[in-house]
């Protein structure tokens, strides 16, 4: 491998991948300097945000506000009153939304925090009115749904009755081991890596999980915590506070790679030489597409990461270099990284293993994109599972994600010896020649599916479906949905299950489609989501 040359010049350290003109550019484009830190602690900036989260909450807009009250804890200096009154304002909004749960745990934040005596009767008060209306909670916290079947003594995040194998081309594909039934959980994946890029005070910077009782970091203003396990989390630590540049969305990219490499750290116990054999190893076997052995050991999840499909196309970019020297650089102003990687073998593996883990990255993250701002994202994730499914046009399973956790869902009947599809994208209501045109453009697909290849429902089995009393109230239900409707959710998922179970063999036709999309829109508001504007 060439980080394995020896070189007593240090300006050998760049040959392998960067020429002195890419060095000279990036030095003047990212001076790496940290000059533009996080903002800091300041209690004025609190108390701008927590007004801020009062009108919104004068209007009405709970989810609002209780963004605007985290935004407020994060600014709060340690032991200020603004803390307090901020957890006990947004235990206002917890007590409207219903979430009485989340109410009473602020309330006891906001006295802990030490609340002020003279306020204490208003707190007391919004205590009283919480346990009055204990019975009628929303329990929104709920997310504790199980897989349908065994899980796979190899993969534990995946049913026993799946099984990844190679098909006649050699490609990876997911099989069907047994029958599976429209709506079981078959995958409950969680992600390998996950990083917020934006709206810090919307999710858990650790495992993205929202709608519930965040904490502010105590150093930093743009990092919150859902639970002790993700406050005692290392990675943050070596994150703490860094800027490297002004452009946020750049900014989160780098931050993004680091955590990639602090996570790769921290699985050999900062080992540089194992991790550097493992790397190697990885890399060099074959085949390039391989069957994991086992997916229930951390070597083997970052062993899976490794062998993720790249793309070549982006390696040849002309500013790929830059990236990759400009992460590097902004490695080596992190003291735990920087002494991790001190010996010129160490740093110039260091630059191969980033330039792979971003092309990585890059071709399989999942991507969460502001619905209003187009090309801003809030959060990136690299789930393991999606790599072993094709993509389909027609597909027979769901793949969503909640707290971080990614959700497989059969959407259609599937049977033993079934391959198990899912889509890429969500575009599936699109013609032909635009599906076909999205899935080239971001991941160089060309979609040979039963649908593109034009396998359809007769025109009998369509009239069939369409004059299936069943099917108009299945649209209706599930356009008019409220997410605190529950007992009106749990119906319409029942009847979309049987009328897709009815229609389990007919093939892909706009009434499929039709109802699939209402079953997939039920299913998102089982797990109501107040913090998603």
């Amino acid at each position: 491998m060439l980080w394995k040359k020896e070189s007593n010049s240090p300006n050998t350290l760049y040959e392998d991948l960067f020429d002195r003109k890419t060095i000279a550019m990036v030095d003047k484009m990212f001076p790496m300097s940290n000059r533009n830190p996080v903002p800091r602690k300041n209690d004025v900036i609190s108390l701008q945000k927590r007004k801020e989260g009062n009108r919104s909450f004068a209007n009405g807009k709970w989810a609002e506000a209780i963004e605007k009250y985290n935004e407020s804890l994060c600014f709060a200096t340690t032991a200020s009153e603004h803390i307090s009154l901020a957890y006990a304002n947004r235990a206002s909004c917890f007590l409207h939304l219903k979430l009485y749960n989340e109410c009473l745990i602020d309330i006891d934040l906001a006295r802990k925090a030490g609340y002020p005596e003279r306020l204490m009767p208003k707190l007391d008060q919004r205590e009283g009115d919480c346990l009055k209306g204990r019975d009628d909670s929303i329990p929104l916290n709920e997310f504790n749904q199980k897989l349908s079947f065994e899980p796979d003594e190899k993969i534990p995040c995946m049913a026993n009755v799946l099984k990844i194998e190679k098909n006649d081309a050699g490609k990876l594909s997911m099989v069907a081991k047994d029958n599976i039934d429209v709506g079981q959980t078959i995958i409950l994946g969680k992600p390998f890596c996950v990083y917020l890029y934006s709206r810090f005070a919307w999710k858990c910077n650790i495992c993205l999980k929202d709608n519930t009782n965040l904490v502010s970091c105590k150093k930093c203003t743009n990092v919150m915590f859902c639970s002790d396990e993700c406050q005692s989390n290392d990675l943050h630590n070596h994150e703490c506070g860094l800027k490297f540049i002004d452009d946020g969305q750049q900014n989160a990219q780098y931050l993004n790679e680091i955590r990639v490499l602090l996570l790769a750290i921290n699985i050999f116990h900062s080992n540089i030489d194992e991790l550097m054999s493992f790397v190697e190893q990885t890399v060099k076997s074959e085949p390039p597409r391989e069957v994991p052995m086992s997916l229930a050991d951390d070597q083997s999840k970052y062993r899976a990461f490794l062998k993720f499909p790249i793309s070549a196309q982006f390696a040849r970019r002309p500013d790929f270099l830059l990236l990759v020297y400009s992460i590097y650089k902004a490695c080596q102003t992190i003291p735990y990284i920087a002494a991790k990687f001190s010996s010129l073998k160490h740093r110039r593996f260091l630059m191969h293993l980033i330039a792979h883990h971003i092309q990585i990255t890059n071709f399989n993250s999942y991507q969460v994109n502001n619905q209003k701002t187009h090309g801003v994202d809030f959060y990136h994730q690299i789930g393991l599972m999606t790599k072993y499914f094709r993509h389909s046009c027609a597909p027979n399973v769901l793949m969503t994600e909640r707290d971080g956790i990614s959700i497989y869902t059969a959407i259609r009947s599937i049977k033993k010896g079934d391959e198990l599809f899912i889509s890429y994208f969500k575009f599936l209501g699109l013609p032909k020649h635009v599906r076909q045109q999205e899935l080239w453009n971001q991941v160089h697909i060309k979609c040979n599916c039963s649908r593109c290849m034009g396998a359809a429902a007769s025109s009998d089995q369509r009239q069939q479906l369409a004059t299936d009393p069943d099917f108009p109230l299945i649209l209706s239900s599930a356009s008019n949905l409220s997410p605190y409707a529950s007992q009106k959710i749990e119906d319409t998922i029942e009847k979309c299950i049987a009328f897709l179970t009815k229609y389990g063999q007919i093939k892909w036709c706009d009434e499929i489609g039709e109802a699939v999309d209402a079953y997939i829109k039920t299913l998102d508001c089982r797990i109501p989501r107040p913090l998603f504007t």
